[in-house]
């Protein structure tokens, strides 16, 4: 405790004696001071300090804390930093970070105020020194002191013995002894830098600031001026010389400069005034805006003045330079022949030109704010609405209306504005010209009567007038031609229009176009149809011809006239009937004419797919449901095939209840099969029409170009084969047209093909093959079958006519028909057979009227119906769609007369009990069990059941297919009674049955 006391003493007796003669102490301690002078300073220390000189003098943490630019207090000795540290400005610290302090010097006891019996009875240790959020970054700074061996110097906080926190610079090494930590409070430093900033800042501030301050006493004598005002007035001035500053104002402005400055101070008053004055050094004259304001005290007394120097110069050179600019602009203003005038942002008019004095006979008083309106007629003034609302808005306008002239007469002008706008954008009012168009406005005038009358002339004729002009581009319309827009309630002979906006976007290109070569010369005639827009917001079409009457030294039209026509009606006539022309009238889908040539397009383009679509058992729809529902069908399939259809394909009906789906760019078939395939399901779905809960299935028959024909008639065939496959192979699929179809699929398609040609062409004919009776081998009867040109037989039971029911009806029918003629003429000859049979389709049973129907030719041609047999193939009977219907059918045939047979019996899936629910007449044994009935075995058996059964019901039998005479006799022994077949000759046409009649 001595020694610190002593060296405590040292140091204030040391600082005394700088104080007093701060010269002696930089002698001194010298600033330059290093640590070879270390033994000059020892000689005021004791032991202790210079120990602990010793380890300062080594410590690298020492001289990177003396190194750190502090802000220390203002009473230390900082010409040193080991003599600012020995007098009690650095605190010094022994013992290991994180345990027991061992020693510490009275600096350090001092700013953190605790006291060496701290120290001595443990309570004061690293732990309770250092608040805890400081633990880890202490430890980390000294595994790196450890590491590295370097010092570490860094800011931090540490615990006061009142529980404050104090910020500190903190130094820490190893390198010098015991391990040592040097300690600065910057407590001071903190809170003083501030408020020297502060300082700092205004006095910046005053140091750039292109005015000049000065401050004053109450009675004006100068006590402050800033640096620009000895710069302004010279450094020769004295403060308190006011004559010689009063010198430096112009000779013309002193004496109201002086005894404006002597009226403020008697007064108490501010004052801004703006004279003339230059500095000592003999600059000229400038121009410089004086200000001083009083500063009072809490009773109100001027205590003092604070006062600027602004030169303004240059300012107000500009002003002068503005106003002989706006005099200037307001001699040329008040020569031009237009009256100008000026608004501010209210709308107040803040000037006029003196044109408008003179035309008016108005003074300037009357005519500011809105006195001007008074010029115009009353019954004028509501047409100003319109400028008002455009002011509103901030857009340019131009309106003409009335004004009454000084001399009293009432005189058309123009008025036109836009808007002026301040340095921030805003609208600060408008400026415009008012201009005498009373002229123009009378020759318009006769010339809207002349066109009036011309225009009336013409609205009889349903030709509406135009004119248009270059300059304005704008079109003037009769009330004829509004009328033939749609615009009938306008009051007006002559109405400008924006002609761009009246007429269609589609045709707009064109007739700017045609306009503009018709302008410009290039072309000899104006003459475009077009629609324009109608009142109702609709399209009309007419016929727009024009003729120049003026043209420019280049040739470029600049005034021409013109006429409308309305065509509307001949161009919809004509659009209907092109339309109608390509187009399927139920559906409104493309018709063959149209589908023929979209198919030829799309195959030379390259690569595209044909989908052909058939609807199953559609025939029958109509005879259940009526013709009605069947068409509401057809409209709903079409409706979801164009739906379905993609941009650039093509959905087309080619009659009846056949479909076509035109695909360019059709992609894989993998992707081509699974889509149609999602349009089949979707045309497959059910809907309703007037209580008919209505579905079809359909088959879809896909080619594709060019791998399944290069042009389009086989690539029709050849989707139509296809289409054929998918009803062979399930009534409602999708089917990809394959080259190596089985032979059978392949020849069935093309027969179904040339069947549907055929009956297209109406070349089928009928043929007969004869009946035998076994019993005396004797002719009985004919079937009839149909021949396709090229000797195909076929008749409604073959297989490839079971899958389209269309087909089967269309080829029933006409065999019907053919059959009773030339049965009608054997009779008449007198060769007439027994009957004659025919293959009748499960579809035509189930049409509504079929037996009415029948029976009704029958009598036409006056044949009983005993001689006519019909048969059915029983499978269709098996409680099918229709089923009752067929066999309401067959009982009221049978009930008069007609004879009904089950063809083919046995072959497929036969029910017993048609045998005794229906009323039949014979069942015919199908050829494949014939064909072994010589031979005993599982045929024979067969043929001996169906031929007993037809026995037990009372029916006659006949076996199909027979072909040898063994054949014959055996089926003569199991009790057959009749036969057909090769055995008794091919089918013949109806001349060669006849003479075969004859013969027999």
């Amino acid at each position: 405790m001595t020694s610190d006391a002593g060296g405590r003493k040292g140091h204030a007796a040391g600082h005394r004696a700088d104080r007093q003669d701060p010269d002696a102490g930089r002698e001194r301690d010298g600033r330059n001071l290093g640590r070879g002078d270390e033994g000059a300073m020892a000689t005021r220390l004791d032991s202790e300090d210079r120990r602990i000189l010793r380890v300062m003098s080594r410590s690298t943490a020492w001289s990177a804390a003396t190194s750190l630019p502090l802000q220390l207090p203002v009473d230390a000795d900082v010409r040193h930093p080991l003599g600012f540290m020995l007098r009690g400005g650095i605190g010094i610290v022994t013992g290991g970070i994180g345990t027991a302090i061992d020693w510490a010097n009275d600096s350090f006891l001092t700013m953190s105020g605790y006291s060496r019996e701290d120290i001595a009875t443990g309570r004061l240790d690293w732990a309770t020194l250092t608040p805890a959020d400081w633990h880890d970054e202490d430890r980390r700074r000294l595994a790196v002191s450890r590491t590295t061996g370097f010092a570490v110097v860094y800011q931090k906080q540490l615990w006061r013995a009142d529980g404050s926190r104090m910020p500190v610079l903190f130094g820490y090494t190893l390198d010098a002894g015991p391990p040592t930590a040097f300690v600065v409070d910057l407590t001071a430093a903190t809170s003083a830098a501030p408020r020297t900033d502060a300082e700092a800042h205004h006095a910046r501030f005053f140091e750039i600031s292109h005015v000049a301050f000065w401050t004053a006493d109450a009675q004006g004598r100068m006590i402050f001026s800033s640096r620009r005002i000895a710069e302004r007035l010279g450094t020769d001035v004295a403060l308190d010389d006011e004559a010689a500053q009063a010198e430096l104002i112009h000779p013309d402005d002193r004496a109201l400069a002086v005894s404006t400055w002597q009226h403020a101070i008697a007064s108490g008053m501010a004052y801004d005034l703006e004279v003339r004055a230059r500095g000592l050094d003999g600059a000229p004259y400038r121009w410089t805006r004086l200000r001083a304001s009083p500063d009072h005290d809490a009773h109100g007394r001027v205590v003092g003045w604070y006062g600027t120097s602004e030169d303004v110069h240059d300012r107000h050179l500009a002003g002068i330079a503005l106003a002989e600019s706006e005099m200037r602009f307001k001699r040329l203003v008040d020569d031009m022949p237009v009256m100008v005038w000026l608004t501010d942002a209210d709308n107040q008019t803040t000037y006029m030109s003196r044109r408008w004095y003179e035309f008016t006979g108005q003074t300037e008083a009357q005519a500011m704010g809105l006195g001007w309106v008074d010029a115009i007629l009353p019954e004028d003034r509501p047409r100003l609405a319109p400028i008002r609302r455009m002011i509103r808005a901030g857009r340019p306008f131009e309106l003409d209306f009335r004004v009454r002239r000084a001399d009293g007469e009432a005189r058309w002008v123009m008025s036109a504005g836009l808007p002026r706008f301040g340095p921030d954008g805003s609208i600060i009012g408008y400026a415009g010209s008012l201009t005498d168009i009373h002229a123009r406005k009378i020759a318009e005038r006769e010339v809207a009567t002349m066109q009036m009358r011309l225009a009336r002339a013409l609205d009889g004729t349903g030709v509406g007038v135009w004119e248009w002009d270059s300059v304005s581009d704008t079109v003037v319309i009769s009330g004829g031609a509004l009328a033939i827009s749609g615009f009938r309630n306008l009051d007006v002979d002559y109405q400008p229009i924006d002609y761009r906006g009246a007429i269609h976007p589609g045709d707009r290109p064109r007739l700017l176009a045609a306009m503009d070569d018709y302008v410009a010369g290039r072309s000899k005639e104006f003459a475009v149809e077009m629609r324009v827009r109608t009142s109702d917001r609709g399209w009309v079409w007419v016929l727009d011809r024009g003729t120049a009457t003026a043209r420019d030294a280049d040739g470029r039209a600049t005034h021409m006239v013109g006429t409308l026509t309305n065509i509307d009606q001949g161009k919809r006539a004509q659009a209907e009937l092109e339309w109608a022309v390509d187009h399927d009238a139920l559906t409104g889908l493309a018709n063959r004419t149209l589908f023929r040539r979209r198919l030829d397009e799309a195959v030379a383009h390259g690569r595209c797919a044909l989908a052909l679509l058939d609807i199953d058992d559609f025939k029958a729809v109509n005879d259940v449901c009526g013709h009605g529902t069947g068409d509401a069908l057809l409209r709903m399939l079409a409706e979801r095939l164009s739906a379905f259809a993609g941009p650039g394909e093509t959905v087309a009906r080619l009659g009846g209840d056949e479909f076509t789906l035109i695909i360019p760019d059709c992609g894989d078939a993998v992707g081509l099969l699974a889509r149609l395939d999602t349009l089949r399901r979707e045309l497959d779905a059910p809907f309703d029409h007037d209580g008919y809960l209505l579905s079809c299935r359909s088959s879809i028959g896909i080619a594709i170009a060019p791998d399944h024909g290069d042009d389009a008639s086989t690539l029709l065939k050849s989707a139509d084969i296809a289409m054929y496959s998918a009803k062979h192979a399930r009534r409602g699929g999708v089917a990809l047209f394959e080259p190596m179809l089985g032979e059978r699929v392949r020849h069935e398609a093309s027969r179904l093909v040339a069947l549907r040609e055929a009956l297209d062409a109406g070349t089928i004919e009928p043929c007969y093959e004869s009946i035998v009776r076994l019993s005396d081998g004797a002719l009985a009867g004919f079937e009839a079958v149909a021949h396709i040109p090229g000797d195909s037989i076929v008749d409604t039971h073959d297989s490839i006519v079971i899958g389209d029911a269309a087909v089967a009806i269309r080829l029933g029918e006409l065999l019907l028909d053919r059959v009773l003629e030339d049965f009608a003429g054997w009779r008449a000859a007198g060769f007439a057979p027994e009957f004659v049979s025919i293959n009748v389709a499960l579809p035509e049973l189930r049409r509504a009227g079929f037996a009415q129907r029948l029976l009704g030719r029958l009598a036409a041609y006056g044949i009983p119906p005993t001689c006519l047999r019909i048969e059915i193939l029983d499978a269709g009977l098996n409680g099918g769609r229709g089923a009752d219907r067929a066999e309401a059918t067959i009982d009221e045939l049978s009930r008069n007369g007609v004879r009904v047979g089950i063809d083919r019996f046995g072959a497929a899936a036969a029910s017993l009990s048609h045998l005794t629910r229906l009323r039949l007449a014979a069942i015919k044994v199908d050829a494949q069990f014939v064909a072994g009935v010589a031979t005993p075995g599982s045929e024979q058996t067969v043929v001996r059941a169906v031929i007993g059964l037809a026995q037990s019901f009372d029916l006659n039998s006949v076996a199909l297919g027979v072909e040898t005479a063994v054949q014959a006799a055996k089926l003569k022994d199991l009790g057959c009674m009749f036969a057909q077949g090769p055995l008794y000759g091919a089918p013949r046409d109806a001349a060669a049955t006849l003479a075969a009649l004859r013969a027999d």
